[in-house]
């Protein structure tokens, strides 16, 4: 059996999608927030065959998505930088039986099936699989039990950085793991990016509808 992590904050004022809070305020970058996290936990709601875990933060929360995310397994994510939370999470996939772990955030909008059902099955002939984001990082890791190494979520810069990726396949390479690729995807963090995401082919509804009310964009007519 294989598994989906789910990385995610929960939707909390002030606490999501915080480059656009200057630009919509606090309430509306929440908003969008919980439309990706649901227009997503929507993509796998039915015909897959693996599970879904849910990693979250902050812990004290989770009350707040309880409603739409009862039917997954949901567990708060450790203290510790990015590479740490994503390297525990999948460390207790593992422990828990897991043969192929795949890790995606919450926040890309074309994310969907094809690029984690992609991920697994890359993994029949390769060790370590991303999915690039065009900002420089990557929104999705798949890995099997033989090959996770705490080495691979050490970088030496700044989680967030354009640089995210390459030196992440750099330490993948050291390590004499073979690299594959999914879809490079976009993620949604600031008001510009609104130029990218009006072209995207496979947008959720409940962001879609975020979207046109922050921007007021006629989406007919921006396809």
């Amino acid at each position: 059996m294989n598994a989906l992590i789910i990385f995610t904050k929960i939707p909390i004022e002030g606490f999501v999608k915080t480059r656009l809070i200057e630009s919509i305020g606090e309430a509306r970058a929440r908003d969008l927030a919980e439309a990706m996290l649901k227009d997503l936990l929507r993509r796998f709601e039915s015909d897959i065959d693996y599970d879904i875990l849910l990693f979250y933060t902050p812990e004290d929360k989770l009350y707040m998505i309880e409603e739409y995310i009862s039917e997954y397994k949901a567990f708060p994510q450790i203290d510790g930088d990015l590479g740490s939370r994503m390297y525990y999470a999948m460390k207790m996939a593992f422990e828990m039986g897991y043969e192929k772990v795949t890790l995606i955030g919450s926040d890309i909008p074309e994310l969907g099936r094809r690029q984690v059902e992609d991920s697994m099955s890359k993994l029949d002939k390769s060790d370590i699989v991303f999915g690039p984001s065009a900002d420089g990082g990557y929104y999705l890791i798949a890995l099997k039990e033989a090959n996770l190494s705490r080495d691979i979520f050490k970088i030496s810069i700044v989680w967030g950085s354009g640089r995210v990726l390459d030196q992440s396949k750099k330490i993948a390479k050291s390590n004499e793991l073979k690299i594959d690729l999914v879809d490079e995807l976009t993620d949604f963090d600031r008001e510009e990016d609104l130029d990218k995401i009006k072209d995207f082919d496979n947008i959720g509804e409940n962001t879609k509808k975020i979207i046109v009310e922050l921007f007021e964009k006629d989406w007919s007519a921006a396809k």
